[in-house]
């Protein structure tokens, strides 16, 4: 399943896919994770999907920019 990394605070992180929101410990995720990754669970534990993070990140910059007027 994938998840979008809502925010990381005291060892902990909150994932957030469609109506599901859960809570692991951030020793759990990649190192290099931040909030606004888009991870996905793996049977090694979770990746960082690079490209749809990426993409997802232009994506909301791009919409940022037209309701700012820029």
């Amino acid at each position: 399943m994938k998840y979008t990394v809502d925010r990381i605070s005291d060892g902990y992180a909150v994932l957030e896919s469609d109506n599901v929101r859960l809570t692991v410990s951030s020793a759990k995720l990649p190192e290099e994770v931040s909030e606004g990754d888009i991870i996905e669970e793996c049977p090694e534990g979770y990746m960082i999907l690079k490209n749809e993070t990426e993409e997802r990140r232009k994506f909301i910059l791009n919409k940022l920019g037209r309701l700012i007027g820029e």
